[in-house]
């Protein structure tokens, strides 16, 4: 299980990172809508405020943080308690998890799940930070699906994106979408359009492609194979922003 390198994630974050701070990553649209926003190929441009002797500190406490959500979870799956109790202390191996209980999951399910009900929350438990909102509903997500025994693959891919949201609440300036490598266009973004990409955008965006598994739609894969071609990347970007990529 991922968990257990979560730390690492954080550091994959600051070593991808630009000279200039900025970061790309997928978008977490499909998260925060719960399916109904398709976000494959959307990229959101992230620029942070952080430096190398930032990362140890904020890598060991994502992963205590982490562990704590699991824990918590854990409880609910062994117990068979409804979701939201408070859970037993005695349980707990982390000394933080019953502050991560109250302050992220107690009361969570007597507002609604919309952005607005997840601002309310967010606000009355002092949740703060760039995003805290999108961090409420990350942290409570990640501590359901431990509760339900989700498969592995999908508890691994939660704890990514709660490490990216952890790192943004933190460090972000500016959050931005990317959409030109979507192939099915869906406007709804928890975050605003970059109007305009640059040729340092455009070199950026075929860096985190290349860092890629499995590139996730046919216009990201048509854009980064143009990007292996012999052409010069000024030429190739004045082409690509003249065609539908």
């Amino acid at each position: 299980m991922l968990l257990e390198t979560a730390d690492l994630i954080v550091w994959e974050m600051f070593y991808k990172m630009s000279e200039d701070g900025v970061v790309m990553i997928p978008s977490f649209d499909a998260a925060l809508s719960k399916g109904e926003v398709d976000d494959r190929g959307r990229i959101l441009r992230v620029e942070l405020d952080w430096n190398k002797d930032d990362v140890d500190a904020i890598a060991k406490e994502f992963k205590k943080f982490a562990q704590s959500i699991f824990e918590i979870g854990d409880w609910y799956s062994n117990s068979g308690s409804p979701f939201g109790v408070k859970p037993d202390e005695n349980f707990m191996a982390e000394k933080q998890s019953m502050n991560i209980w109250a302050k992220y999951i107690r009361g969570y399910n007597d507002f609604n799940s919309s952005t607005e009900g997840i601002i309310a929350f967010s606000k009355e438990h002092g949740i703060s930070g760039k995003i805290g909102a999108v961090l409420a509903f990350m942290v409570y997500r990640y501590c359901f699906y431990a509760s339900i025994d989700a498969p592995e693959v999908i508890m691994d891919s939660a704890l990514i994106e709660l490490a990216h949201v952890f790192v943004l609440n933190r460090y972000a300036r500016k959050i931005e979408q990317i959409d030109m490598l979507m192939d099915e266009y869906d406007p709804w973004s928890y975050f605003p359009l970059r109007k305009h990409l640059t040729l340092d955008d455009f070199k950026k965006i075929a860096f985190y492609l290349e860092s890629l598994k499995n590139i996730p739609t046919d216009k990201g894969r048509i854009f980064f194979d143009k990007t292996r071609t012999d052409k010069d990347t000024e030429t190739l970007y004045n082409e690509l922003l003249n065609m539908d990529v």
